[in-house]
């Protein structure tokens, strides 16, 4: 296949026969999950839980349909492999892809457990790709959290604060709320907060700190609660 792609892409546009440019196109699309089935593997990287058992493949595909649903790939991160266990929750709130939490049950930082070996090291970030408003997110990211540092097989509170977390705030519409966790290749000495939560982008921040692609991530809805009227 690889080498179709190849020869695909040398020939000059006017030589290519649409029907080939076709299938090729739907090869290429199709391959990724024939190979996960085939191989238990993506470009390299095992589909398996971090405690050693196999990943159901069914079980990563419904992971990521409601990132991609939602946008959440493509508006925050690229297209991942998940291969570690993260949980979140906000008491006994239970975050799964798309539920709603309201904003007084959030204003502490949620619990945030991560699978792995004690020398595993993780950097955990939370934005906001809606505000101020989703219809115009004109500050897309707000950047809620950072957390560095955080060691595997533990929880965020065992990292260090880079930025402080901030609860969700939707002044208008409901507002999606990312938590992104990255693998860290080494333990961060220096890292510096951004110069404003506003205006935040995670690939940019995993860019510059080599974070490569997300190794988790889950997210949440939220809205503005209506005002309680006073007798």
């Amino acid at each position: 296949m690889a080498a179709a792609a190849y020869l695909y892409l040398k020939q000059p546009l006017q030589s290519i026969s649409p029907l080939f440019g076709l299938g090729l196109m739907i090869t290429l699309i199709a391959f990724p999950s024939l190979l996960l089935q085939r191989r238990g593997s993506f470009f390299g990287v095992p589909m398996k839980r971090t405690d050693g058992s196999s990943k159901n493949i069914l079980l990563w595909e419904r992971r990521l349909s409601k990132f991609k649903l939602h946008r959440v790939i493509g508006e925050v991160v690229d297209l991942f492999v998940p291969t570690v266990n993260m949980s979140v929750s906000f008491a006994s709130k239970h975050v799964s892809n798309g539920c709603d939490v309201k904003p007084s049950a959030a204003i502490n930082p949620p619990t945030v457990l991560v699978s792995g070996q004690p020398t595993d090291l993780f950097t955990l970030v939370m934005t906001d790709p809606d505000a101020p408003s989703p219809s115009e997110p004109s500050m897309r990211e707000f950047v809620h959290w950072i957390v560095v540092n955080i060691p595997g097989g533990t929880d965020a509170t065992r990292g260090q604060e880079l930025v402080p977390y901030m609860g969700p705030q939707p002044p208008v519409g409901i507002h999606r709320y990312a938590l992104v966790l990255f693998q860290q290749k080494a333990a961060f000495r220096s890292a510096a907060p951004p110069a404003s939560r506003a205006h935040f982008s995670t690939r940019e921040f995993a860019r510059y700190y080599e974070l490569s692609l997300p190794v988790a991530a889950a997210y949440f809805n939220s809205q503005k609660e209506p005002a309680v009227r006073r007798r």
